[in-house]
């Protein structure tokens, strides 16, 4: 057990040992006993679980629930089957990429200045001019 651990532990669990998760217990009560540093985290733990300890316990009242799903977001089902948003930017984004598509299968391999790509130079393109096709001249 280091002090960033027990630090964490204290600040989850507060300063008393019994709440500690037993599989960690014993080796921060070690720590505890021989670090001032732990010591110190343990005080400050226990000033905030003092006054947590002395905070009524109050129960909510009726129309708590009410209120808090009147003012929450819609149910998933009331907003449709969507659960994105909007659906439009989905389906302008597939039809892009679908006329994109169309374009570059339709026109096919076409160097800037018009003329038709050779096999060798679309893999040149794709893949490097390292690759050599068998069949290229």
């Amino acid at each position: 057990m280091d002090l960033d651990r027990f630090r964490d532990l204290v600040a989850a669990y507060g300063a008393e040992p019994r709440r500690w998760p037993p599989d960690e217990r014993d080796a921060a009560v070690a720590l505890l006993a021989q670090s001032d540093e732990a010591r110190r985290l343990a005080d400050e733990a226990q000033t905030l679980d003092r006054l947590l300890d002395a905070a009524p316990d109050t129960q909510p009242g009726p129309g708590l629930a009410t209120r808090i799903v009147a003012h929450g977001p819609a149910p998933r089902a009331a907003r449709g089957w969507w659960p994105f948003g909007e659906l439009w930017p989905a389906g302008a984004t597939l039809a892009a990429a679908v006329v994109l598509g169309l374009a570059v299968g339709a026109l096919g391999p076409v160097a800037l200045d018009g003329t038709s790509l050779s096999e060798a130079e679309v893999a040149a393109l794709a893949y490097g001019p390292s690759v050599m096709l068998e069949d290229a001249p």
